[in-house]
């Protein structure tokens, strides 16, 4: 085989796994696809939860001051009816009895005030925390909108592509001889994307083991077919094609 058919056979090849190369590439984007979307939608559904707990938050801390609020009230009712009662005592035993029951509910009330005060805080931030979850679950929806426009289009346009890639397979496979093809396909197996490799100072670059010299002096002569004894690949000098 003369060197120029040689050449000849080895870049067709390097196109057809250039083209197989690149279709894998898309198919594999193209099946990231739906993975993208969904971590989209986790994430806003995350965001969603977040937002959902500081509103839960916030409405057991309202719950809890109108309980203090209806606390408050009743003790100052009893605080109330105490000093009616301590206007109607007999004895001074009574009497100090009745104002240190006073006293006791004022303390009460103080701390359940002290309480009222706390949670008046924690509503405020509670408030804070929902407005900004809020914020955050509205921003990231409407970029998740935008996300999804831009992924539709990058879709449509890899399969475009994918289209135009087997059309040019159907081209280069039609130039190809029958049996290199075959070759080349019952090779790929075991070999994956990578089926022609070059050989550089005596290393084949598709496995990076050391060709053996002999092997090596007659893939320099380039006049036939040779494969790498290590991993089968299909072999060529390097350098010695324009794009190898």
């Amino acid at each position: 085989m003369s060197p120029s058919d040689l050449t000849q056979k080895i870049e067709a090849l390097l196109q057809l796994q250039e083209n197989e190369l690149e279709t894998a590439s898309l198919r594999s984007s193209l099946a990231d696809v739906p993975r993208r979307l969904s971590l989209l939608e986790t994430q806003l559904e995350e965001l969603k939860t977040r937002m959902a707990q500081s509103e839960s938050r916030m409405s057991d801390l309202q719950k809890s001051y109108r309980q203090y609020e209806s606390e408050t009230q009743s003790i100052q009712a009893k605080v109330e009816k105490s000093n009616e009662k301590l206007r109607t005592v007999k004895t001074n035993k009574e009497y100090q009895a009745g104002l240190q029951e006073i006293e006791d509910l004022n303390r009460l009330q103080s701390g359940v005030e002290d309480k009222m005060l706390e949670c008046l805080e924690a509503i405020d931030e509670a408030e804070a925390a929902v407005a900004s979850d809020r914020d955050s679950a509205e921003t990231f929806a409407g970029q998740m909108e935008a996300e999804k426009v831009q992924v539709d289009r990058e879709s449509a346009d890899m399969k475009q592509k994918l289209e135009q890639l087997q059309r040019m397979r159907e081209q280069i496979v039609g130039g190809i001889d029958s049996d290199l093809l075959k070759k080349y396909e019952q090779t790929k197996p075991y070999t994956g994307t990578t089926v022609v490799a070059a050989v550089k100072a005596s290393i084949c670059q598709g496995c990076n083991m050391n060709i053996p010299p002999q092997m090596y002096n007659e893939l320099q002569r380039f006049d036939r077919l040779l494969v790498c004894p290590h991993c089968e690949r299909i072999i060529y000098p390097h350098g010695r094609l324009e794009n190898g």
